[in-house]
């Protein structure tokens, strides 16, 4: 089984704003692609709203209607690719074949299926600019099979845009899925083995994907998780500092008040005094 869309692109140029402010409302008639080099504008697609920045990518499929928000005083700098998947040009194009395995999943679509029939808005590809402005240069030269060229280069582009959005969705998920454990086992002795057990990820990746994504690792993330349960229980409840030190999953009163006190700067009972309502 192949996966086989194929963008034609039919324009890629660079465009530069310096208005102080300046709105543009249109429909899509096709697939329309932003890369922002310099500043950033505001969007607002079919009622969604959001903010591309420096280094991000926004993809808008047809039938969209958009407004795009230049309120930044100094320049603005984005590229601009327009491409179709249908039409009199789409077959010009024959890209290859991809191995479906090597394709994410939301890309994949048969033949009664379009990919990408919603907005996507891409972080994390700054690195990619190149791609974008190899587009760019091809489109302005015109040099042989510029059109062919270019929709490779877009093709590759797009692959690798929702490679790492996949993995961004993906990574994003297993934080909610940490979380989720922790707010189920937090009173317990629980290890990075048995979260990365209990969610089917290795522990060393676990932890070093929570490192990444927090500055934490999932030691450390499990701690301060259980601390704040306990300034939870301190400013909520009456329960003695003792309970409540078993309660998060601290092995003993001794070491959760050395802990509480060092992330905190006071002893659990300093912070119940300090932030504890008063109950009458």
């Amino acid at each position: 089984m192949y996966f086989t869309f194929n963008p034609y692109v039919t324009y890629a140029k660079e465009q530069f704003f310096t208005h102080k402010r300046k709105r543009v409302t249109n429909i899509r008639k096709d697939y329309l692609f932003f890369y922002m080099t310099r500043g950033f504008f505001t969007y607002e697609i079919n009622g969604v709203r959001g903010k591309l920045s420096k280094g991000e990518g926004l993809l808008i499929p047809p039938g969209s209607v958009y407004t795009i928000g230049l309120d930044y005083q100094e320049l603005s700098i984005f590229r601009v690719i327009d491409f179709d998947l249908e039409g009199e040009d789409y077959n010009r194009v024959n890209l290859g074949p991809f191995p479906a395995a090597k394709v994410p999943k939301n890309m994949k679509c048969t033949a009664t299926q379009k990919p990408f029939d919603t907005v996507k808005h891409y972080v994390g590809i700054e690195d990619l600019e190149y791609m974008v402005n190899d587009m760019i240069s091809r489109y302005a030269k015109r040099g042989e099979h510029y059109l062919a060229l270019i929709s490779t280069i877009m093709k590759l582009l797009l692959i690798e845009c929702e490679v790492r959005n996949e993995k961004i969705n993906t990574k994003g998920d297993m934080l909610s899925m940490v979380e989720n454990y922790l707010e189920e086992h937090y009173h317990e002795q629980i290890t990075n083995s048995d979260i990365a057990s209990a969610l089917s990820y290795h522990p060393y990746y676990i932890s070093a994907t929570m490192k990444k994504m927090t500055g934490q690792t999932l030691r450390e993330y499990i701690l301060n998780f259980r601390l704040q349960k306990a300034k939870y229980y301190l400013r909520e409840s009456q329960k003695s500092i003792t309970k409540i030190s078993s309660i998060c999953g601290f092995t003993s009163h001794s070491y959760f008040s050395m802990t509480f006190a060092r992330a905190f700067g006071m002893t659990p009972s300093k912070y119940r005094k300090k932030h504890q309502y008063q109950v009458y």
